[in-house]
Order: C-alpha cells, then structure tokens, then sequence
C-alpha cells in the first residue's frame, strides 16, 4: 500500500511539474515576442523621426536608409519598401521570429502600404504595426 501511495505521489508531482514547466515556456515565448514588437516597433519610430528630418533639409523623403541618419537595432532588419516623394513605407523584421513583421506608412494610398507578413495589417499612418497586435479597429 505504502508503495503505491508513493508511486501515486511520485507521478501526480511529475505532472504538476510538466504542468508548470509548459506554462513558464508559454509565458517566456509571449514575452520574448513582445520585446521583439516592441524593439521593432522602436526601431520603425525612429525611421519616422529620420525621415521627417530628410524632408526637413530636402523636401523629399529618403528613397534608401543609407541616405538617413539612421540605425536599426541589433537583430533588426528594416527596410523602406515604398518610396515616393511625398510618401513611404517600410518593413521591420527579426531574423529570429520569421514569418512575422511591423511595418509603418506615411502619405500612402492603400493600394501602396505595405502589410505585415502573418496578419496582414497595414495599421494607421504613422503608427507601427506588427504581427501579434490586437487587430486594428476599424474607423466610422
């Protein structure tokens, strides 16, 4: 008897453990993909702020990120995937996290701005957006 109350005890605490163990690694994931957003999210406000200070000295905005005064992230890749004068639009990803991006627009028609690669949102002009946001709230 006392033998099996031992087995007993022994697998219902492996279980709890198992238990455990699988939340604390769904935690740290949500988390690790939160500060990815988030660093990516950054790293897109910034590239709002260079633009807006290339536009400032020549009433265009960049058509390349090497023509910025900008650096992304380590472990960040960003791009600018629309240009046109008065316009633009960009992707941010982390090589870590594939299948998911932010991106963000200025002055673009719908059918230019770019989308995340999972959700497919395209966000409001000027906001970041990533995969993993709460979907955007539609105006009216």
């Amino acid at each position: 008897m006392l033998m099996r109350h031992t087995l007993l005890s022994t697998l219902l605490v492996a279980c709890v453990a198992c238990v455990a163990a699988t939340a604390h690694a769904q935690t740290d994931s949500t988390g690790a993909d939160q500060a990815m957003r988030t660093r990516l999210k950054s790293d897109l406000r910034n590239l709002v702020v260079a633009q807006e200070a290339y536009y400032a000295d020549h009433s265009s905005y960049a058509d390349e990120i090497a023509q910025l005064h900008f650096r992304a992230s380590a472990g960040s890749n960003v791009q600018l995937v629309v240009t046109q004068n008065n316009a633009w639009g960009a992707v941010a990803t982390d090589a870590a996290t594939p299948g998911k991006s932010c991106v963000i627009w200025i002055n673009l028609a719908e059918k230019y701005r770019p989308a995340t690669v999972r959700d497919k949102y395209t966000g409001t002009e000027g906001q970041p957006m990533c995969d993993g946001d709460p979907a955007p709230v539609p105006k009216g």
